[in-house]
């Protein structure tokens, strides 16, 4: 700029620096927000592996009591007996028929009791019931007690149910015997608490579990009864999906017993972060262009700054069982184990573990377990029935699998298939972006033949484990109490 009498005008190193400053902070706030936005769907795709991975595990962990009451059907109408007596046949004599249905009515009560059910009988096409019945179903129904769960059946053979006249207290599950009868067994709403995270101490995080036409039967929050949110079924209601978007990330999985599993993950207040940090770093950025007009100075072009984003966080979260829990489960798995069972334990362990963490820090540990974990659910997650994976406090995950055959050699060599199959799946693990590969070590231990006591076992599969270390992580390790092979040589 030039001065009145024609010179040059000059600034004091004062006003340079200020300027300078001025201009070095317009840089960083830009800077910032580019970062702020990359963040932000970063964090939106992982939060959305998060929630389908909590949705799947709930999935599984509901399942076992919907499973309980159907084995327990089976069980009971195995019985011929059972299956073949009709209270509304007039040629019965009274006398057998009462003494048939005392012994129907025993064994029903003993078989309610396994898993403290609210009914457990058989309705007849007379309307007598034999079994357990409770006064809250019985005030639920009419007269007709019979004609109205045939109502309810329709044309299937077998139905789950809930909302009965408005009532979500109890899930009922009917199974038609034969053109006569009806067997009737519920469990309260409130048994499946255990497993549902009602009350969830994460308030941004909703789990529901509805009925097809979208009424809630049990919620985080504590609602039944009530309608869905339309935002919540507006994508459809079949299959398994997980939808995200700036507002919320939500996974749906419909349910082979007819019920909706839906699990919500409010993404409001990050969003209402991430607008205030652009609010701000705008804000900033439009103050340092006014002042520099202000001051009439011309925009010197600024050098390009070190891009210092924030380090990423990302939920580690890998919806496997935790390591109190998976030992727990596993030590009750081994203590019911029958006679002949083959069993396999295994330990997984990330081999470079410690070189991730120096090269990416946390969220490149997140990652790798989140992938990991990921692997051995695809493998050993489905059947939740028999087999266990879980994640102990010292990031090794474990792994119980039960390979149990009538023909014991044909079991070992599917344990070994599975096992050799699990090396090669675990190899395929990488990082994002083309990072670098996630080396995994494999140790496993069988059932009988190492040991039939759980510490022991896993003592086992640990010392599997260390020998698979040794080798880098390239051959898994297989123990037994005669045997040690390692690399698939079994």
């Amino acid at each position: 700029m030039i001065s009145s009498d024609g010179s040059p005008k000059k600034f004091s190193w004062k006003l340079i620096t200020f300027i300078y400053i001025l201009i070095l902070v317009s840089a960083c706030c830009a800077i910032a927000v580019v970062s702020s936005i990359r963040l932000f769907s970063s964090r939106i795709n992982s939060e959305a592996e998060v929630v389908a991975s909590l949705n799947k595990q709930l999935g599984l962990s509901l399942e076992k009591y919907f499973n309980n009451i159907e084995d327990a059907s089976k069980v009971v109408l195995a019985e011929r007996s059972i299956a073949a007596y009709n209270a509304a046949d007039a040629k019965i004599d009274k006398y057998a028929a009462s003494q048939t249905e005392d012994e129907i009515e025993d064994y029903l009560l003993t078989m309610s009791m396994l898993d403290n059910y609210c009914d457990f009988c058989i309705i007849y096409v007379n309307d007598h019931i034999v079994g357990k019945i409770s006064v809250g179903t019985e005030d639920l129904m009419s007269d007709n007690i019979y004609s109205d769960f045939l109502d309810i059946l329709g044309d299937d053979k077998t139905k789950w149910i809930s909302g009965i006249n408005g009532s979500y207290k109890k899930i009922f599950y009917l199974k038609q015997v034969n053109e006569n009868a009806v067997f009737v067994s519920s469990f309260y709403t409130s048994e499946l608490e255990d497993v549902f995270p009602v009350n969830a101490d994460d308030e941004n995080t909703k789990f529901y579990l509805s009925d097809k036409e979208g009424n809630i039967i049990l919620s985080s929050d504590g609602t039944s009864g009530k309608k869905l949110d339309g935002k919540l079924t507006e994508n459809g209601n079949s299959g398994r999906y997980t939808v995200k978007d700036s507002d919320y990330i939500q996974s749906f999985s419909e349910t082979r017993w007819g019920m909706n599993i839906i699990t919500l993950r409010d993404m409001r207040p990050a969003s209402l972060e991430h607008a205030n940090t652009l609010m701000v770093c705008g804000g900033i950025l439009v103050c340092a262009v006014i002042i520099l007009i202000i001051a009439y100075l011309l925009i010197l072009p600024s050098d390009n700054g070190t891009d210092k984003s924030s380090p990423e966080t990302v939920d580690k979260l890998t919806g496997l069982h935790s390591s109190e829990a998976v030992e727990n489960l596993i030590a009750d798995k081994i203590e019911t184990c029958i006679s002949g069972s083959t069993i396999m334990l295994a330990l997984v362990s990330i081999e470079n573990y410690r070189l991730i963490n120096e090269s990416y820090g946390r969220a490149g540990i997140n990652e790798a377990l989140l992938t990991v974990s990921h692997k051995l659910t695809e493998m050993f997650g489905d059947d939740n029935s028999k087999n266990i994976v879980g994640k102990t406090d010292k990031n090794e995950f474990v792994i119980f699998a039960d390979f149990t055959e009538y023909d014991l050699f044909k079991a070992h060599d599917r344990l070994k298939e599975s096992l050799r199959a699990l090396d090669e799946k675990l190899k395929q693990c990488e990082l994002s972006s083309d990072r670098g590969m996630i080396k995994c070590a494999v140790g496993a231990a069988i059932y009988p033949d190492s040991s039939t006591d759980y510490d022991e076992l896993y003592e086992y599969a640990h010392e599997a484990l260390e020998e698979s270390w040794k080798n880098g992580g390239k051959k898994y390790s297989l123990h037994t109490k005669k045997v040690h092979t390692k690399g698939g040589k079994v």
